[in-house]
């Protein structure tokens, strides 16, 4: 019993993490100050809250719009740094004899031909697809990079970045036909603390009651034995 009301004060003590820097962050070791210029310099890899909108075509004037539309809303969020999408990043491509740069769009067209254009540059762009756009054209991407790396941010901190993208998609309804869900690392930064610390909440009670079956036979036996 003892050792089970232990385990149950060090459930919530319980700290989970899905990034690298764990592997690199142990005394002694120089490589974790290279690893922390890099994610100041270059950005941290796993540290955006990530919307992924899926439809029949990204590339149609309803949902291009709604990517445009929370893509402007996330850029005022304090939580984050910048922001990743088809409608804000820069995109160098050829145009006749020059090579023009900036956003795919500036506003959404409603031209098919237009809209067919983007849909064209778009997936024949590297830098575009795979990253913001899938090859076949029905997911798009708007990513979220939070200001600090997340290998050093909060559950807490985690939790407020992925409440403020909430708070758009509750004010901004996705399109007909469109599905619009939220996912990243900064998603299993915070639900995993909470589902540990729940299954652990379910485990402990059974092991005590199995403890408890195990234990009483044994001491009425011992009892027995005494008498």
């Amino acid at each position: 019993i003892t050792i089970m009301v232990v385990a149950a004060i060090g459930v919530s003590r319980l700290v989970a993490t899905f990034h690298m820097r764990v592997f690199f962050d142990y005394p002694g070791n120089p490589r974790v100050a290279e690893l922390d210029r890099y994610n100041e310099e270059f950005g941290d890899d796993g540290g955006f809250a990530v919307l992924v909108v899926e439809a029949k075509d990204v590339f149609t004037a309803p949902v291009l719009r709604y990517i445009q539309e929370v893509s402007s809303k996330l850029k005022h969020k304090p939580q984050f740094r910048r922001i990743l999408s088809l409608s804000l990043n820069t995109v160098p491509r050829g145009r006749h004899d020059d090579v023009v740069t900036g956003p795919l769009f500036e506003r959404v067209p409603e031209d098919p031909a237009t809209l067919r254009q983007i849909r064209d540059i778009a997936l024949s762009n590297r830098l575009v697809t795979p990253h913001l756009v899938s090859k076949d054209g029905r997911y798009a991407m708007v990513a979220a990079e939070f200001k600090r790396p997340l290998a050093k941010i909060t559950a807490e901190e985690a939790g407020a970045g992925n409440a403020a993208v909430r708070e758009v998609m509750a004010s901004t309804p996705a399109p007909p036909g469109a599905r619009v869900v939220l996912g990243g690392t900064s998603i299993s930064e915070e639900e995993a603390p909470k589902v540990m610390v729940r299954d652990q909440g379910r485990l402990l009670p059974a092991g005590l009651a199995l403890v408890v079956v195990v234990m009483l036979p044994l001491s009425q036996d011992e009892g027995v034995l005494t008498r």
